[in-house]
């Protein structure tokens, strides 16, 4: 994310932080970059309709190692989603590398849907997912469970018309659902 991302989230009201005191202990950071239609367009199904320009944010987070496994993510990309929504934004997207269980997780319990997985900038297989900000339909449930790591097999299922909708630990592996 660049500085000018940055700085303008800030000036807009869409970036919100966590404290301890006087120590911010995370940020969450809604932002649009001017290669984001570039970067998704080929990846998202739907793409015309969600990369509308001023149409979606994308959002990125990080919370102290210490704060970490508490809410702060959850709770931190909570505000800033009704923040985009206040502003008018109508999609939201997220990228997370597929080994990031934790945070695969906060963006399905959030409501984001994968939609992709595979190389996103340049060769680093990553998610994208995806969230109307607008919705409120009932959350689906899986029907096809798989690791977050069988790239593969996470693609074949998203050919087939099925979404990424949660995630759960299976030992030191992260499960995602497909619906």
């Amino acid at each position: 994310m660049s500085e000018s991302a940055v700085v303008q989230s800030i000036d807009a009201g869409l970036a919100v932080g966590a404290f301890s005191g006087k120590e911010i202990i995370g940020v969450c950071i809604a932002f649009v970059e001017a290669a984001d239609y570039q970067t998704f367009v080929s990846k998202l199904p739907n793409s015309e309709e969600i990369l509308r320009p001023a149409s979606f944010v994308r959002f990125a987070y990080v919370v102290s190692p210490a704060s970490r496994g508490g809410g702060i993510t959850g709770e931190l990309l909570q505000r800033a989603m009704k923040q985009s929504r206040d502003s008018d934004y109508k999609h939201a997207i997220a990228t997370v590398a597929v080994s990031n269980g934790p945070s695969i997780n906060i963006l399905l319990k959030a409501g984001f849907d994968i939609k992709y997985v595979g190389p996103v900038y340049g060769e680093k297989v990553r998610m994208i997912t995806h969230r109307a900000l607008h919705d409120v339909t009932p959350r689906r449930v899986p029907s096809v469970w798989t690791d977050s790591s069988d790239v593969v097999n996470q693609q074949k299922l998203l050919s087939q018309g099925l979404v990424g909708v949660e995630a759960k630990r299976q030992g030191e592996n992260t499960l995602i659902g497909y619906a």
